[in-house]
């Protein structure tokens, strides 16, 4: 009975994906073909549900949310584009008339208090998340441009590609009835963003790297760093981690500090405190002089 009830979660991912006439038109093994084609291992699947059927219960009502939302902002009229495997848990709202486009295995997981809000200011404005792209309550504003690339996870941060508001001082009414500059916004390959960091606009996160919680980054970002503060400052640079490393080992064998140790090493000089590995020093993430310099 429970290898049955492990086989039909497995079964229902695939045809939640693929769609219902999958199940009509094959016999057993031509199923098992469509998972093997889908990208599915379906006896791990099967082992992970026997395993702990409150994980598969998720799982599936995951995806039978995302399926969910997925026809609801067709049927609102929304230009939104969900690839497969799309896994929903929490409230959703994507708003705007611009386009939103979510790769392969994303996943959405929010509550009522920290919806994922992907909201468009404009017809030609474009948000887009590569593949296995996870959101947890995240809101973005976008205006031109944000693009996400594969393996990226977003906590409830905030992201936004423009001002929204002029930043000039205005004479002939209130400043919020003003439109500010907009610049794309471009988050690289596995990189993370913490709780309540701020991206604002023209900023690109390089690959790998991780924005921690609370920064507000307002220049450029290169790859295989941590940033922290307001703004954001380069707190160590990561070397590539051995299989099984940790973030402490990879930032020791970089000549850095684990987060968290003390840095027992000599002071940087007057005036220059040690923040992070001997070369960094706290520096802005990029040399720009100013958010508006950067493209």
């Amino acid at each position: 009975m429970s290898a049955r009830l492990g086989l039909s979660l497995a079964l229902f991912r695939t045809v939640l994906s693929r769609g219902w006439p999958v199940v009509a038109r094959k016999p057993s093994s031509g199923l098992l073909d469509e998972l093997h084609r889908a990208g599915l291992d379906w006896r791990a699947a099967i082992r992970r549900a026997l395993g702990d059927p409150a994980l598969a219960f998720q799982y599936g009502a995951s995806l039978v949310w995302g399926q969910y939302y997925k026809l609801k902002f067709r049927l609102l009229g929304r230009r939104v584009i969900v690839g497969t495997f799309f896994r929903v848990s929490g409230p959703l709202d994507i708003r705007g008339p611009g386009t939103v486009i979510f790769g392969d295995h994303c996943r959405v997981r929010s509550s009522r208090l920290h919806p994922t809000t992907p909201y468009t200011h404009a017809p030609e404005a474009v948000i887009k998340f590569g593949n296995r792209v996870m959101l947890t309550g995240t809101r973005l504003g976008c205006l031109s441009r944000i693009e996400v690339e594969d393996d990226v996870g977003i906590s409830e941060a905030r992201i936004m590609d423009a001002d929204f508001h002029s930043v000039a001082p205005t004479t002939d009414g209130p400043r919020y009835g003003t439109n500010g500059v907009s610049k794309p916004v471009f988050i690289g390959r596995n990189a993370w963003i913490g709780t309540g960091a701020m991206v604002l606009k023209g900023v690109k996160v390089g690959a790998n790297s991780i924005v921690g919680a609370g920064a507000v980054v307002a220049y450029h970002v290169p790859p295989d760093t941590i940033v922290f503060g307001n703004p954001a400052r380069v707190i160590w640079r990561q070397r590539r981690s051995a299989p099984g490393q940790s973030l402490e080992q990879s930032c020791r064998d970089s000549g850095g500090v684990g987060p968290g140790e003390p840095d027992q090493r000599k002071p940087a000089g007057p005036g220059r405190p040690r923040t992070g590995v001997e070369f960094d020093r706290g520096e802005p993430a990029t040399s720009a002089k100013s958010p508006g310099d950067q493209y």
